[in-house]
C-alpha cells in the first residue's frame, strides 16, 4: 500500500512544505514506530542494544513509567491495585555541551527518534528522516521485527517571548493574534490568561487513514520567576489506528513523510498570517 494525500486536498504544487521559515517555533520533532513485541524479548534484547548505539548516543538511561488507575471506595478516590502498569523506557542521547541534540527511546511497543532544537534553531525534518534511515533497520534486526502497525509524528511548538516576540508584552501573550484557534472566543469576556489546556482531534483525510491532534497547554513555570508566559502547541499526526494493520518497515519513512505533510498543512492553518510572517518565510 502506498501512502498518498487524497486528490481533493490539492496537487503537489500547493503542498504546504513549499513554504519554509527561518525561525519556526518548533523545538522538538519525534517519530514513533509502533510494534507488537513480547515484553520478554524486549527485556532480553534491550540488554545488548546499548553496545550498538553507544558510540553515537553515549548518554543512556532507563526510566520507569507507571500508569495508575483511580477507583472510588466509600466516596473517596483510591488507587486500583488491579490496574497498575509499569513500563521501562530505554533512552539514548547524543549530547553537545549540556544540551541533548538527538536521541532514540525504546519501549516494548515502540521506538521513538527524537530531534531537539531550540528557539532560532528548529532543526529540519530531513535530519529526523536521516536518523530514522540510519537506525530503523538496525533496531528491527536486533529486536527481530519485520513490520509495525503505523507511525506517529509529533512536533512541539514553543509559544513564548523567544518565538512569538511581537505578540508578547511582559507576562501577557496575545495568543488570539498568533493562533487561529483562539481568534474567536465565545462570549463577551475576551481576556485569556493561563493556564491553558485545549485539545482538538480530527480525521487526517489521508490514505492510509490517519488522525491529527492539536494540543495547546501552558508549561509549568516558577510562579515567582520573571519569565514571560510559555506554552506548548503540539501537533501529533498518526497512522497507528489499529494494531491489526500490518505495515512493512520499508514503508515507515513514506508514512512518516505523509504525516509530515499533514502537520505542515495544519501548521499553516493554526498560525495566523501575522505569526507566520514573524517566523521569517524564506519565500
Amino acid at each position: 500500500m502506498t501512502a498518498r494525500r487524497q486528490a481533493n486536498e490539492g496537487s503537489s504544487d500547493n503542498r504546504p512544505d513549499k513554504i519554509r521559515y527561518r525561525r519556526p517555533p518548533i523545538v522538538e520533532r519525534a517519530l514513533a514506530i509502533h510494534v507488537d513485541m513480547p515484553e520478554e524479548r524486549f527485556r532480553v534484547k534491550a540488554e545488548t542494544w546499548p553496545a550498538i548505539v553507544q558510540k553515537d548516543f553515549p548518554r543512556a538511561e532507563t526510566v520507569t513509567e507507571w500508569i495508575l488507575a483511580v477507583m472510588q471506595k466509600e466516596g473517596m478516590p483510591v488507587l486500583d491495585p488491579n490496574r497498575q502498569t509499569m513500563t521501562l523506557r530505554q533512552t539514548y542521547w547524543h549530547i553537545e555541551g549540556k544540551k541533548k541534540r538527538e536521541g532514540i527511546q525504546l519501549w516494548p511497543d515502540k521506538i521513538s527518534f527524537n530531534l531537539l532544537g531550540e528557539p532560532g534553531n528548529a532543526r529540519d525534518y530531513a535530519e529526523l528522516d536521516q536518523l530514522c534511515e540510519r537506525w530503523l533497520m538496525q533496531w528491527a534486526a536486533h529486536f527481530e521485527l519485520s513490520q509495525c502497525s503505523g507511525v506517529t509524528l509529533e512536533y512541539v511548538n514553543l509559544l513564548s517571548a523567544a518565538t512569538l516576540s511581537p505578540f508578547v508584552s511582559g507576562k501577557t501573550i496575545r495568543i488570539g493574534e498568533a493562533i487561529t484557534m483562539f481568534k474567536a472566543i465565545p462570549g463577551p469576556l475576551q481576556s485569556l490568561f493561563p493556564p491553558f489546556d485545549f485539545q482538538f482531534n480530527v480525521d487526517g483525510g489521508t490514505t492510509p487513514p490517519s488522525r491529527f491532534r492539536a494540543h495547546c497547554a501552558t508549561i509549568d513555570t516558577d510562579p515567582k520567576g520573571d519569565a514571560g508566559p510559555e506554552m506548548n502547541l503540539r501537533f501529533i499526526a498518526t497512522t497507528n489506528l489499529s494494531k491489526d494493520r500490518p505495515v512493512k518497515l520499508t514503508q515507515v519513512r513514506e508514512e512518516a513523510a505523509l504525516m509530515h505533510d499533514l502537520i505542515l498543512l495544519q501548521f499553516d492553518a493554526y498560525f495566523t498570517p501575522e505569526a507566520k510572517r514573524s517566523f521569517e518565510p524564506c519565500q
